[in-house]
């Protein structure tokens, strides 16, 4: 879910681990550092980890997140001017990542 609130939280406690996806283009924004701080807050023992589309390295500020797994997944093949295909090798990255953490 990406809302908050009373009504999505017993949905996030169920999850196993939340996925927060953040411009990697971009510093961390307030949507993001409020919903970071929520789910800390409300889900503090559910694994999360950080996917920063749009990039294949993450820049200094979202240093301070690093003690949680980030991915970076780069622009892959560019449809159009406002549609892009991400990497299959990115978004394999994080399938397997998961995948072996949960088998």
């Amino acid at each position: 879910p990406t809302a908050t609130g009373k009504v999505w939280i017993d949905w996030l406690r169920a999850a196993n681990m939340q996925i927060v996806v953040g411009n990697g283009l971009e510093k961390p924004d307030s949507h993001f550092i409020d919903l970071w701080k929520y789910l800390e807050r409300n889900t503090p023992d559910t694994n999360r980890i950080i996917v920063l589309n749009r990039t294949k390295e993450a820049i200094p500020e979202w240093n301070m997140y690093d003690n949680n797994t980030i991915f970076c997944i780069g622009m892959g093949e560019v449809i159009d001017e406002e549609t892009a295909q991400a990497s299959k090798n990115d978004i394999m990255t994080v399938v397997d990542y998961i995948t072996n953490k949960y088998e």
